[in-house]
């Protein structure tokens, strides 16, 4: 038979509190269990007042935050859907990050509006404006880095699309990167493919609008 303590909070509010001795030694803990449907879940702190065990469900119930965050603690951690049926290498989901990432012009100078990224698990979504260059002429590729995160290595494809205005070709349509993690705006040709180039900027007011996604590991 196993000992129970019952508390209760008196008629209008307060609260209850249990606390363990202080102690220097690594067993100085409390343990909260919990009435859930399966008697496995429990509530543990460490003897520093730290949460150190995860409360479990029977399966059929849901965990609800009603207010504040789930944070995960340690890198590397996160939501694993390993429970599902899949062929994959991972399945964790173990980062989510979004923000502004600090692009520039590979040759001469340019003006960045709209650089903004969302990182989910492996994937990197990217999007921003180009547009003030200052090299109008010479026939280098226009070029663009500062990614928000390196690419895997080796990757060398197209990742999204490209809109322009005062270029003076119509065959640019895809985002490339690079196998340096250089962005590029490429078109298809009965030949070869083409790339645009810094003498294809026809005006002072030209302007480069591009997105894409691309994955790291």
């Amino acid at each position: 038979m196993t000992a129970k303590i019952k508390l209760n909070a008196a008629s209008g509010g307060g609260s209850v509190s249990l606390q363990a001795p202080t102690s220097t030694t690594s067993n100085a803990n409390i343990e909260l269990k919990l009435p859930v449907a399966d008697g496995s879940g429990f509530l543990k702190s460490d003897g520093s007042g730290n949460l150190s065990n995860s409360l479990t469900t029977s399966g059929t119930d849901n965990f609800t935050i009603a207010d504040g965050n789930l944070v995960i603690g340690t890198s590397g951690h996160g939501i694993d859907f390993s429970a599902t049926s899949g062929t994959g290498t991972s399945e964790l989901l173990s980062d989510f990050e979004e923000g502004t990432w600090t692009a520039s012009s590979v040759t001469g100078s340019a003006t960045f509006t709209g650089t903004i990224y969302t990182r989910i698990g492996r994937l990197v979504y990217i999007q921003g404006k180009i547009g003030d260059f200052t090299d109008r002429s010479t026939s280098n590729s226009v070029g663009v880095s500062g990614l928000p995160f390196a690419a895997s290595v080796g990757v060398d494809q197209v990742i999204g699309s490209v809109m322009y205005r005062y270029v003076n070709s119509q065959v640019f349509h895809s985002t490339y990167i690079t196998s340096g993690n250089t962005l590029q705006f490429y078109g298809g040709h009965s030949a070869d493919f083409i790339v645009m180039k810094h003498n294809n900027l026809s005006a002072s007011s030209t302007f480069i609008y591009f997105n894409g996604h691309y994955q790291i590991w």
